[in-house]
């Protein structure tokens, strides 16, 4: 994902390997990035990768960590 200015706000290339897919309803956004299930907070410092947090390599994985209540 290549961050590209606008508005104050960071918008990301579309890409086969990286996709944003949801959030927790909060402060949270779900997405897939270069193989892994990840959490990511909608609000960041710095480089964006600094804040992921790879959630499983499967979906299975992700949803397991969803329910322990990991991601947030």
């Amino acid at each position: 994902m290549e961050p590209s200015g606008a508005n104050g706000y960071q918008i990301f290339e579309f890409r086969d390997d990286q996709l944003l897919i949801g959030s927790n309803g909060g402060p949270t956004a779900y997405g897939f990035v270069r193989g892994d299930y990840i959490s990511i907070p909608f609000v960041f410092a710095g480089n964006w990768l600094d804040e992921v947090r790879v959630l499983g390599r499967s979906f299975e994985e992700f949803i397991a960590a969803i329910e322990r209540g990991d991601g947030w």
